[in-house]
Order: structure tokens, then sequence, then C-alpha cells
């Protein structure tokens, strides 16, 4: 539950309050970085996140951290907030897999913007609760305007000449039909001319397929893998798969001795996770096609289907990195492959 819509919003909205109290207090600079280390090639990593007790409470065991170029200081690590809320317009196409709109308090708070805000229909019944209650004093000063509908209102707003940026979470296909055209062909022409259809700035968080990379070594032994199969499970079934950073390809190594005790530890946990439900428009299909794929094992659970039409995990041992089809297909669903190297 803590990583869940509604604490992630919270979360997000008292670390913003810490913060432009900081800038009050300071008269332009944030906290400065919780701790800063470097690393063996010269880059400084600046510890930002959690700061404090309740955030160490909301962050469950991980960390934020920034990596950054080689040539940064001490003086160069913070920008002065009046060099960050640069002001404008923001048209921000929302996600669909969550009702956390981190995405609008960064732009109204971070960079000091007006927002005009078009929800993913999947949260359609959602989203009243933001505008007519949560945010109804920020919509009442016209600081925030909210917009509903499909391709069309979309397309309509960020083509808007008044908008200096475009906020989008979504697929790479979304992306390329704003930036690039409506149809392939379009978008293939204007790609090789190098010719976007739209000028306007644009900040994209895309869904990926991501990987899980196990490092071998003598740290290893079979508690620690079980906890860390563990960990992966909860990563891959929270939300039903339904994240962009959700883990899909297990990078391993084909000789490590754990190599079968973790894979097996993995299938335990992923068969006692009570599951998710399958919300997501056409997460059905993506399933059903890795389903079909070659050595494709369905999970079953140790206990009855919580929801309707329920995508039990997916476990795919042994996929070849020449497999480029399945590798870098999305699954936006419970599946994992093992890619040994």
């Amino acid at each position: 539950i803590l990583v869940s819509g509604p604490a992630t919003f919270g979360g997000f909205a008292n670390a913003i309050v810490d913060s432009l109290e900081e800038i009050d207090r300071t008269g332009g600079a944030s906290y400065p970085p919780v701790a800063l280390r470097t690393t063996s090639n010269g880059h400084t990593v600046a510890k930002v996140w959690p700061r404090g007790i309740l955030q160490s409470l909301e962050a469950f065991g991980m960390k934020g951290e920034l990596v950054m170029p080689k040539d940064a200081s001490n003086d160069t690590l913070q920008q002065n907030y009046n060099e960050v809320a640069i002001g404008g317009v923001a048209a921000i196409l929302a996600a669909g897999n969550t009702d956390a709109p981190t995405d609008l308090l960064t732009q109204m708070f971070l960079k000091g913007r007006v927002c005009i805000y078009k929800p993913n229909p999947v949260n359609h019944g959602t989203i009243d609760i933001l505008e007519h209650k949560i945010l109804k004093p920020l919509v009442d000063l016209g600081y925030v305007a909210f917009v509903k509908g499909g391709a069309l209102v979309g397309s309509t707003l960020v083509q808007d000449e008044h908008i200096d940026e475009i906020v989008i979470t979504g697929s790479a296909l979304t992306l390329d039909k704003i930036q690039w055209g409506a149809t392939l062909q379009e978008q293939t022409e204007n790609k090789q001319a190098n010719t976007p259809i739209i000028q306007t700035p644009i900040c994209s968080e895309l869904g990926a397929v991501n990987s899980w990379v196990i490092v071998p070594g003598s740290q290893w032994n079979r508690k620690n893998v079980d906890k860390h199969a563990s960990a992966l499970a909860f990563a891959k079934l929270a939300n039903n798969g339904h994240i962009c950073a959700s883990p899909q390809v297990v990078v391993l190594p084909k000789d490590w001795v754990y190599r079968d005790e973790f894979i097996d530890r993995l299938r335990f946990w992923l068969a006692q996770h009570p599951g998710s439900a399958p919300f997501y428009p056409g997460s059905d299909k993506s399933h059903a096609y890795f389903q079909g794929q070659e050595n494709a094992e369905i999970i079953e659970g140790t206990s009855p289907d919580n929801f309707p039409n329920q995508q039990r995990p997916i476990l795919i041992r042994n996929v070849s990195i020449d497999n480029q089809d399945l590798l870098s297909r999305e699954a936006w669903c419970p599946v994992l492959m093992e890619l040994p190297i």
C-alpha cells in the first residue's frame, strides 16, 4: 500500500511542501543532498531521497540517487529555484496505470507552470476527485484545468500554440504519433528527414523492456537468493505488471551456481502472490502472445484467482540474446524472461 497511488501522491506532495518551505527560508536553495559519494570512474553521486523518518517509511528500503557529470562540483550540484521555475504552460497527457499525478505536481510547483491535464481514459472514474476535491483550490484560481477525451482531444491539446512543454506518460507508439505523424509511413519519412511535426519540447516517460541483472560473487547464499527472488516477484506482479519500470528480462550468468535455485524460488514466490486486477486495455492480448512462446510456463497460484480474467504469471527460460523480437517487446503484464549470458 505504500507504493499505491494515494500514498505516492501524498508522499510526493509532502516532499514538495518541505522543499518549497526550505526554498522560502533560504531565498532560493532547496535542501542539500542527503549524502555524496564518488564512483570509481570519477562521477559524483548525490543521494537525495529519502530524507527524514516519514520518507524513509515511504521508501520501504529504496533510495534515490542522482549520478552527476564528472565535471560537477559542489557549486553546480544544485540549481536555484528561480532557474528551475521557468513558468509557461504545460500540456500533460497522463498515465493510465496510476492515479497519482506527480507529473502535474512537478510542472506546477517545480517548474512554476500553469497546467492543462488530460487524464488517460482508463482513469476517468477517479479524476473527478482530483478536479473537484483535492486540487479544487488550484482549479478555482486558474492554475490547472482538466480536459477529458480520447486521441482527438489529446492531439488538439499538444498542437496548441500556447503550450510551452508537452508531458506524456505512455508508450513509444503514442510519442511517435505526437512527434512524427499519425501513420507509420509519415513517421518513417519524418524521422529520416529529421522533420518532427511538432516543435514544442516534449518530456516523456515511456514503457520499456526492463532488465533485472544478477551479478555473481561470493556474497550469494541460499538465504539471500530466496530474498532477491521474492523481491523480483513482488516487483513484477505489482499492479499486474502495468508499470513502466516493471522488470521483464532477468539477466544472469549461465554458469552461476545458484541459477536454477534462483529460478525455483522465483517460481515459488510468483505462485504465492495473490495477483492483481488486469485492468489495462490490451494487456490480455499481450499476455496471450507471451503465453504462446516456446518454453513459456504458466505459474499457477496456490489459491483460486481473485479477479475476473486474472493473468497468471508467465516465466520463459533460456531466451536467446538473438531473439530480439521477443526481447524488445514490452509485455505490460506479468511476464518474466530468463536471459542467461
